[in-house]
């Protein structure tokens, strides 16, 4: 949602620049304002982000050690994940064994 905010302030605020060049005039305040809001919102949206890494251990588990960990945790990866073994009257040929 930060990101979002982010965005929208920078683009009102590159439209009002270019429409005040148009003009012939110089950069509103408002333009200023809002670019100055936007960078300062992004700077603290970027350090809640490493409080929730750093402080609070939030973050994304890679999917290969999730699925490595599910594996060592419940034993084999197809009972776990619920699929049945090929028999060999499958549609493909093959089955556990082979």
């Amino acid at each position: 949602m930060g990101n979002a905010v982010v965005s929208t302030l920078f683009v009102t605020s590159y439209v009002l620049r270019v429409r005040d060049q148009m003009a012939g005039q110089p950069t509103s305040l408002l333009a200023r304002v809002l670019g100055i809001a936007g960078g300062s919102l992004s700077l603290y949206t970027a350090w809640l982000g490493g409080v929730l890494v750093e402080e609070h251990g939030e973050g994304v588990k890679p999917v290969m050690e999730r699925m490595e960990a599910d594996r060592r945790d419940r034993g084999s990866d197809d009972e776990s994940r619920g699929r049945e073994r090929l028999t060999p009257v499958s549609p493909l040929g093959l089955h556990a064994g082979s």
